[in-house]
């Protein structure tokens, strides 16, 4: 993700915050190599987790991100160029999170269990790394909200959803490695969305909504067994 180093802005500070991101806009400037530096971009990222879900991504500055973190703003530009660096590497940090959920409960599961009962154990996991991680619904919704941040929004649910390719050969999926990472791809979009939903608290109670995923992301994976 960090691939390039740019100049820091000198004179005005101004982020590039209220125009429509570029690709490159969403590249970070650098690798933070030392456990300090690392702190602070740890630091710069959960502040923006806190105010996407307390303000929402268009109220979000980088000015604001840097003031609640107590940085200067000329720290936050080492690293970012504007708010939407922050979101998209937001997202990755978000998506390594559940990877590292997934890959410890994975590690433990019993292979001799019916595959659904790890697949619904599974789905539990990411349930509560979502409910406990700070702005997960409201990144979810800026992802979806920038029309340039929505290849961070399919990366992350991509990356996510792959972890289960190994898996789900040995539950007897098996197809050609194109087809399985469409498969996935479409579980993870699916899976994010309802998690979305269920986590609105609207209309439907949210383990009524966890449960039809459940079922239908096990329908989904029995079509395709061999």
């Amino acid at each position: 993700l960090y691939r390039r180093s740019i100049a820091i802005p000198r004179g005005k500070v101004q982020s590039m915050d209220e125009r429509a991101p570029t690709g490159d806009d969403l590249q970070p400037r650098r690798l933070p190599q030392q456990p300090r530096a690392r702190r602070t971009v740890e630091r710069l990222l959960a502040v923006t987790a806190e105010l996407l879900e307390e303000v929402g991504v268009d109220r979000v500055t980088t000015n604001l991100v840097a003031e609640r973190a107590g940085l200067n703003i000329g720290t936050l530009y080492k690293y970012f160029p504007n708010k939407y660096a922050l979101i998209a590497a937001l997202a990755l940090d978000f998506a390594e999170g559940q990877i590292e959920a997934m890959r410890a409960f994975l590690r433990t599961a019993d292979p001799q269990r019916p595959w659904q009962e790890v697949h619904d154990d599974l789905i539990d996991v990411l349930v509560a790394f979502n409910r406990e991680r700070t702005g997960a619904v409201a990144l979810q919704r800026a992802l979806l909200a920038v029309p340039e941040l929505l290849a961070a929004y399919r990366r992350m649910n991509f990356l996510t959803a792959r972890e289960l390719n190994g898996f789900l050969r040995r539950w007897g999926v098996d197809l050609p490695d194109r087809r399985l990472d469409l498969m996935v791809l479409c579980m993870g979009e699916a899976s994010a969305a309802l998690l979305d939903l269920a986590a609105s608290g609207e209309d439907y109670a949210a383990e009524e909504i966890v449960t039809e995923m459940k079922a239908m992301l096990k329908g989904y994976i029995a079509l395709h067994m061999a």
